[in-house]
Formats: structure tokens, sequence, C-alpha cells
């Protein structure tokens, strides 16, 4: 026995009957009938049989929670995947609620708590890189849960769970790391070496050092470049870019179409901490703000010589939607309050996302002129989803990001530096300002 569910756009909400298949949709859906239910589903799209392509870590728990005080939820059925990379370079997550794909929120700060504790309190860890090497994916079914926001991308709570319900999820990776007792132990030991590691040398004299071997080697030393820096090859750092990618898809689309000699690419995953008002400590304790700080190469705070300096420009790129304008605003609290230097010097750029497409044109926030409201149009969907698998998605890519004279690069300025630095370091400011700019 089978069903079939068929449906149909109404035109009178929206432009267009079509739409774009989501593979991790289907990802999801599959795992929430397989794990939770025991059951398959044959997806067809356009008369095409649709195969999931996800690839679970080596390590996997279903667990349907009971809550100790149930309400509107009774239950959490939740699936996760995890593994740890061995060279400890790749540090990710990814993860679902309720077939929805949610990055972001308490599922996977959760899920993230639980492998982390268990190996804090199973082992004795005592640093902060409790994290580092770890990857998984965490898939949840609940009844009531909440969101930041109408696009939910962040979850922000899950309604009747409570801190012993989830120690249930503690006892399964708690089996896990007695089952697999020697591999968990090699990835400890290799977090505990690389603690040592940067205990050995202090965040100053690292800096120190970085700053005098730059300087020295004409900027074209590698020993103090970020694991996950795609870095450019030319000796004239003159002519090199750094793009600040929001998210690996975005890096991605970047690197198929760069030039490798001038463009280096560094992903940004997940949003980066509000530093404004950190102090120096503070921020050598940030792996993301450190990677920044190493790839650009002239310091920080006080500590810097613009002789050091990698690349002619930094380029933050970023999606022109909440999350975007969140990040790009961190990352500028970053160089306003602590790499004022680059901004004075007229090193810093934001790349402007487009906001619109229409008739294979695209159209941006600030300036709309051209885009006829009369006509089919639809909201630009993100860097990453720029795709260089064919000529024109290859033409594309090079007009928003490569080529001079079509890609709009927004050159940021130090007028007004204390009340931008105000506003990024007050979330209530920020919120009031995005607002008023129609951001949010």
């Amino acid at each position: 026995m089978s069903t079939i569910v068929g449906f149909t756009a109404d035109l009178t909400l929206v432009t267009s009957n079509s739409v774009k298949f989501n593979d991790t949709w289907s990802n999801y859906t599959d795992i929430a009938l397989d794990k939770f239910y025991n059951k398959k589903v044959n997806l067809i799209v356009d008369g095409e049989y649709k195969t999931s392509n996800f690839t679970p870590y080596k390590y996997e728990i279903t667990k349907e929670i009971y809550l100790n005080n149930p309400g509107i939820n009774k239950s959490i059925k939740c699936y996760l995947t995890f593994e740890f990379d061995k060279d400890l370079n790749i540090t990710e997550s990814e993860g679902s609620v309720n077939l929805i794909t949610v990055n972001y929120g308490v599922h996977l700060q959760l899920a993230k708590f639980a492998i982390t504790d268990k190996l804090k309190t199973k082992y004795g860890i005592t640093h902060k890189l409790l994290d580092k090497g770890l990857k998984y994916t965490m898939v949840i079914l609940a009844n009531r849960v909440h969101y930041d926001s109408q696009t939910k991308t962040r979850l922000v709570s899950i309604d009747n769970l409570e801190d012993p319900d989830w120690y249930q999820f503690h006892d399964e990776i708690d089996k896990i790391f007695d089952d697999d007792f020697e591999v968990v132990r090699e990835h400890v030991d290799a977090l505990n070496e690389l603690a040592k590691s940067y205990e050995s040398l202090s965040k100053r004299d690292f800096i120190k050092s970085m700053i005098t071997i730059n300087s020295e080697s004409g900027n074209r030393d590698k020993s103090y470049q970020p694991v996950k820096l795609l870095d450019a090859s030319s000796e004239d750092r003159s002519r090199c870019e750094l793009f600040l990618a929001e998210g690996a898809s975005a890096a991605g689309t970047i690197v198929k179409t760069r030039d490798p000699s001038i463009h280096a690419i560094m992903p940004m995953r997940g949003v980066a901490l509000n530093s404004v008002y950190m102090d120096f400590e503070q921020l050598s304790e940030n792996v993301e703000i450190m990677d920044i700080i190493s790839a650009i190469g002239t310091g920080v705070d006080d500590l810097y010589d613009l002789n050091a300096l990698r690349y002619d420009k930094i380029i933050i790129a970023t999606d022109a939607d909440s999350d975007g304008y969140h990040i790009a605003a961190l990352l500028l609290g970053l160089f306003a309050a602590h790499m004022r230097f680059l901004v004075e010097d007229e090193r810093i750029y934001i790349l402007e996302s487009p906001f619109y497409k229409q008739d294979g044109k695209y159209y941006y926030q600030s300036d709309l002129s051209g885009l006829d409201k009369s006509k089919p149009f639809e909201r630009f969907k993100g860097l990453g989803s720029l795709k260089a698998n064919s000529a024109e998605g290859i033409r594309e890519i090079n007009e928003i990001f490569i080529n001079k004279d079509t890609r709009r690069l927004i050159k940021v300025i130090p007028e007004d530096f204390e009340k931008a630095i105000a506003a990024v370091g007050n979330s209530h400011t920020r919120k009031i300002l995005m607002e008023s700019r129609n951001l949010v």
C-alpha cells in the first residue's frame, strides 16, 4: 500500500508554481522516517527518483527522550551522528528541526555539550579545545519548538525540555566512548597535545613572531596561516585579496572561479563572537578570531605592523539577509575596535550581495532602479546558491565576486567610528539600526 501526495501552488499568492528541489530536505526526511519510524519513502521529482546522498559519521545515536514534565511535548525524537577529525582540522555541525534545515540553535548546542561534557568528565580535560575536530549532525522532531524569527534559521527553545531530560542522551555517548575506547583516547591525546602547543607560545609572542616573519619574508611565509585558509599564491601580495565568506558553501562558490594566484578565501563558520569589548586575552582564546588575525598577518590592538599586511583588500562576503548582516556587523566590530589601522588604511571592504533577480539580471538593495515589480522576480537565495556547473553560473559568480567592473565593493571608512562601535557592541541599538534600514 502506498500514498501519493500531489499539490500545486496558489498563483494568487506566488508569482510562479516552479520550485527548486532541496536535496537537504530529502535527506532529513529519509533520516526521520528511517531512524524514528523504520520506514522508507520513494521520492519522485519530475518523474525521477531522488535518493538520499546523506552519509552518516562514524557514530550514530537514535533516541526518544521522554520528558519528566511533559506538556505539549511528551517526548523528543533525536538522531545524532558524529565523529572526530583525526587531524583536528575540521570542526563543523549541521542540523534539522521537524525536517527543516536549522543550522543554529539549542539542538546543536545540546548535542555539542553532550559530547564535549563527556570528554571533559570522562578524560579529565581541563583546556578549552573540547570541540576541536568535532563533526556532527543533529536531527530532532518535537511537537512545539520556538525559533528566533519567521525565517526559522535558529532554534531558541524546545517546550518542556529540562536539563535532567537531556542527560539520557549523555548515557548513550558514554556507551560509545566505552565501546571505542582506543579511538576516543587517541583523539583526547591529540587534543591535549594541541593545547600544550598553544600554551608553550603565549598569544602575544605568537603575534610578535607572526608580524616579524611576515615583514621579513615579504608577507609570503605560510607558517602562521590557519588551516581553513585557501591562500593566494602570488608573491606580489599587493595584488592579493582575502574574502571572508559566510559559510563553506559561499566559500566553495568563490573557489570554483577564483584566480588562485591573487584570491584567498576563508570560510566563516557560523556567527562570529561580538569582540568589541573584548581584551587581548579574550580575543586570543577565540579560534575564529585568531584565524582572521593570523590570515591578515598585521597583528591586533597596539601590537601591529602594516608592513606585515598580506592582502591589499580584505572583503567581507555575506548574504543580504539578517544572518549575513549580523555576521558582517560583528566582523566590522572586530576591525573597528581592534584593527582600526586597517580601516584607516582603507583595506576593509564589504561585498554587496544581490537582493533580487529578474530576467537574468541582479538587483541590489542600494539600487533597485530598473526592477519591474509588475513582473515576476525572485529573492536572491544567497551566495552559496550560485553554482559553477554551467557557463551561465560561472558568468554570474564572476560578475558578483571577481570582475572589478561589475562587482559591488563598499569601502569601509573611519567616519563615526565611535557610533558604529556602540551600535555593534549593543544588541538593542544594532536591532533598531537594522530595522530603520529595513534589513530585518
